[in-house]
């Protein structure tokens, strides 16, 4: 049942949702962008009332915002992915929930097997079809319209509303369907507290945002499309190719490289294809391989940075983008509009990124936390003392391997031993392992080198291998093909891929270690002095006024590395920055 919110029945309203632990809320927003606000919320009682107001209500802003602080401290509100809509409240009335639960991150947390978990696709495999919302009207109506856009805001209310009441309804069902087996798993319940902490620590975070140098920026934009210019001239006099040669064309560059030329295939995609990555063509001879490659270099700095950065700026120079706290499989953010989990550690890069006026930002990085819960997890005693006796855990492992003293080992047998620990990490078959090893020296690493590096690896880290089976062994014995990490967060394995399972138990463990940082920080920060601004990975990035870097550092640093629970020394390194983030 909807009803339309007005002066005279807010209070009313108020007091309905209130009388419950919890209501279902929505918005309608014009876009997924940083800037696109909300032009009609709703909110659904457990009853099956739905208040809402649109925008064009001359009170609209006035209506939500009293329902925002007449409810906030008393019950909690259930979204669909609530960060978008937080984002959206705030901008509309300066406020928004702080505790509030999330559908899509119980059906990660109670559903991995499941490799969608959008609100619809969810409501179609717990209840059926005709729980998803019906769109027949609406795409009906845009097709009527000749409207290819499909912007709902032009939707007539007799065609969005249905349409907007059924996804109060199915968020509503989906919460009530799952959030009762939380407690059916171990650790579960905790975890998800955890992750709705995050949510909130990770919505101001993006609101902080990161500055742009767009002056610096501009300018290097204007150098790399003056280079490209000569280098496309170049590259197609001297590899003969016509005007309407793509050299960003994997297909058409692996032709040319490959089959035209005859250049040996050194690397291969994941679906077999001859590589065309940097990695590939380093390694190839041709008088011209340093021009292409130096045309793909620029083509990343345009394409992935310097562009995106520019567009994503231009509403108040920062950079806000989209975090997605349950985004990968293992637990980690993944980042869009822009990626910032991909920032290239190049000086040209990272100079179009600055420090806040008046403020210092300090970079606090987890040292080496994957190796450090693969050490934990496998129980090896030579990867323990090096850690615990602080030593350069990949040069100890290189004297090891190659039976030496530490202060004998070469820069390529480190590199050898280095992409051998990670290895252990990233899960890898005999062919990965190849390119994993080879992108770490630098040289080609044939597939029998990296085979005889595995078994003396192996030969060398007895109870890393016994690790690896036992998990390949538990995942192949479970019928549910699940196993779970030490934070309570389960993962699915699919059947001949149990080579996963140390990944996803290792790199979910460094995860949750930096989400319970985070969680823990949030709290301490006040968000108008000292702030977080990004986080990258196993980083945190933090501002905060000069005169309080050493308190806030300390803070940050303490509730990064403090897990009295782990007998394994959890480090961070902070680097601090003045003006840019350019090192």
């Amino acid at each position: 049942m909807l009803t339309l919110l007005t002066r005279k029945n807010i209070e009313k309203a108020i007091r309905h949702l209130a009388s419950d632990e919890h209501f279902t809320c929505d918005t309608e927003t014009y876009g997924l962008g940083w800037l696109d606000k909300a032009f009609m919320t709703g909110f659904r009682h457990q009853d099956g009332t739905c208040y809402y107001s649109r925008e064009g209500d001359k009170d609209y802003e006035f209506l939500i915002r009293e329902i925002i602080i007449g409810t906030k401290d008393i019950c909690t509100p259930v979204f669909a992915n609530p960060k978008f809509d937080l984002h959206r409240l705030e901008w509309l009335t300066g406020y928004r929930f702080e505790r509030v639960h999330d559908v899509i991150a119980l059906d990660h947390l109670i559903n991995p097997q499941e490799l969608t978990h959008r609100l619809k696709a969810i409501g179609g495999r717990l209840f059926g079809a005709e729980e998803e919302a019906e769109k027949n009207a609406i795409d009906a109506w845009f097709i009527e319209c000749n409207d290819k856009k499909k912007e709902f805001w032009k939707l007539p209310d007799e065609i969005l509303l249905p349409y907007f009441e059924q996804d109060l309804v199915l968020t509503n069902k989906v919460f009530w369907k799952l959030y009762p087996q939380l407690g059916n798993y171990p650790k579960l319940p905790e975890l998800y507290e955890l992750e709705m902490q995050v949510v909130d620590v990770v919505t101001r975070m993006e609101k902080a945002g990161v500055l742009v140098d767009k002056k610096y920026l501009t300018k290097f934009r204007a150098v790399l499309e003056k280079d490209q210019a000569k280098l496309i001239k170049e590259l197609r006099k001297g590899f003969s190719v016509s005007e309407d040669f793509n050299f960003n064309s994997s297909d058409q560059l692996g032709d040319l490289l490959y089959n035209q030329l005859g250049c040996e295939v050194l690397y291969t995609t994941e679906k077999g294809a001859p590589s065309c990555n940097d990695e590939a063509l380093k390694h190839i001879q041709h008088p011209y391989i340093e021009s292409l490659r130096a045309f793909k270099l620029n083509e990343t700095y345009l394409t992935k940075f310097v562009d995106p950065w520019l567009n994503f700026s231009k509403h108040d120079g920062k950079l806000h983008a989209c975090f997605n706290t349950m985004g990968a499989v293992s637990g980690r953010f993944t980042c869009e509009m822009p990626n910032m989990q991909q920032i290239m550690k190049d000086p040209k890069i990272t100079r179009g990124l600055m420090v806040t006026p008046g403020k210092v930002c300090g970079h606090s990085d987890l040292s080496q936390i994957e190796m450090v819960g693969a050490a934990w997890y496998t129980r090896d005693d030579q990867m323990l003392s090096s850690l615990k006796a602080g030593t350069d855990l990949h040069r100890d492992t290189a004297a090891n391997l190659f039976n030496i003293k530490p202060e004998d080992v070469t820069k390529h047998q480190r590199q050898i031993a280095k992409g051998m620990n990670f290895s252990v990490v990233y899960g890898c078959g005999k062919k990965r392992l190849a390119s994993f090893l080879s992108n770490h020296t630098g040289v080609p690493v044939p597939l029998a080198e990296a085979e005889y590096a595995r078994s003396m690896y192996h030969g060398k880290y007895p109870e890393i291998r016994m690790f690896s089976y036992s998990v390949m062994d538990t995942i192949k014995r479970r019928r549910d093909r699940i196993i779970k990490n030490y934070f309570g967060r389960r993962y699915f394995i699919p059947t001949g891929k149990e080579y996963v399972g140390v990944n996803r138990l290792v790199q979910g463990w460094a995860a949750y270690v930096t989400k319970y940082a985070m969680a823990r920080i949030g709290p301490k920060l006040n968000w108008k002095t000292n702030w977080m601004n990004c986080q990258v990975h196993d980083m945190i990035s933090w501002e905060c006024d000069i005169k309080d870097q050493k308190d806030v550092q300390v803070m940050i640093e303490k509730d990064m590395t403090t897990w009295p629970e782990f007998d394994v020394p959890i480090k961070v390194d902070t680097s601090i920055l003045r003006d840019t983030w350019e090192a």
